[in-house]
């Protein structure tokens, strides 16, 4: 007997927050995030890795510098607003999880001591 597994989408997250979020094994070790900002379609993700979490920004922002500073894409972002609400998340979610180790979009990692 073939077992179908049902087409993944994304729901709308069920705390107070504005994106749509995909836990793509349905274990929360793969959550996939709709962050409109830079483009219409950027994705963050965060993955629960034999080495503890880790935040993939994808285009949320683009640098460690821009990271640290809490800095969006500037020009280079379709929706400004939308991408700074996009960077506060990430930013919000990396400060409740302690060693988070942080990939900006174009550059190497950031690892979080909280």
């Amino acid at each position: 007997m073939e077992v179908l597994r049902p087409a993944l989408s994304f729901q709308e997250s069920q705390e107070a927050s504005p994106f749509r979020t995909l836990d793509f094994f349905g274990d929360q070790s793969l959550l996939i995030f709709h962050m409109e900002g830079h483009t219409k379609g950027s994705l963050a993700f965060l993955v629960q890795s034999s080495s503890g979490y880790q935040l993939v920004l994808g285009d949320s922002c683009h640098t460690s510098w821009g990271w640290e500073n809490d800095v969006t894409p500037g020009d280079f972002t379709e929706d400004q607003e939308k991408n700074r609400i996009s960077l506060d998340f990430l930013k919000n979610l990396a400060s409740k999880l302690p060693e988070v180790q942080v990939h900006p979009g174009h550059q190497s990692i950031i690892v979080n001591s909280n």
